[in-house]
């Protein structure tokens, strides 16, 4: 039984991982502009929002079987300095998550729990790596998606 917990766990947890790494933009974004926030989990929604809370509209479109997330619009971030900070707060949000996993996994040792926490905090590095480093998704639901990496590199390259 106590696997199967640990199992529901780790699933629960690298969901909520996604959730909090672009709740992570949303704060910045819900600092520097009046609009609402529009965050999804999963596939890219077509307005089907299904709640609110305050300003962040929250959207879960095939979340159990994909693990990609963004918020919309972004149109609303005009200074470089904002969107660099924007793009910067959803992998620092995830390196906040591995570092609390692994501090977790280290307060609980050597049970099956604190071995889901650790591979939380290894799948997060995965999705640090792939947050920061430049590339743009080629195929799939999010075809033409660019990622943190390559938008922070794009504002970086401008003067």
């Amino acid at each position: 039984m106590e696997y199967v917990l640990s199992a529901l766990l780790f699933f629960v947890l690298v969901k909520l991982s996604i959730v909090l790494h672009e709740l992570g933009h949303g704060l910045v974004y819900l600092v520097y502009t009046e609009g609402d926030l529009y965050l999804y989990v999963g596939d890219v929604p077509s307005d089907n929002f299904q709640f609110r809370i305050g300003r962040i509209h929250f959207a879960f479109n095939h979340w159990l079987l994909r693990n990609t997330g963004g918020i919309d619009p972004l149109n609303h971030i005009v200074t470089r300095r904002e969107g660099i900070m924007l793009y910067l707060a959803g992998p620092l949000m995830t390196l906040a998550i591995i570092l609390t996993c692994t501090g977790l996994y280290y307060v609980f040792p050597k049970t099956i729990m604190s071995t889901a926490l650790l591979y939380v905090a290894m799948i997060n590095m995965y999705f640090l790596f792939f947050s920061l480093v430049p590339m743009t998704w080629y195929g799939g639901p999010m075809k033409g998606v660019k990622n943190d990496g390559t938008r922070i590199k794009e504002l970086l390259a401008k003067s």
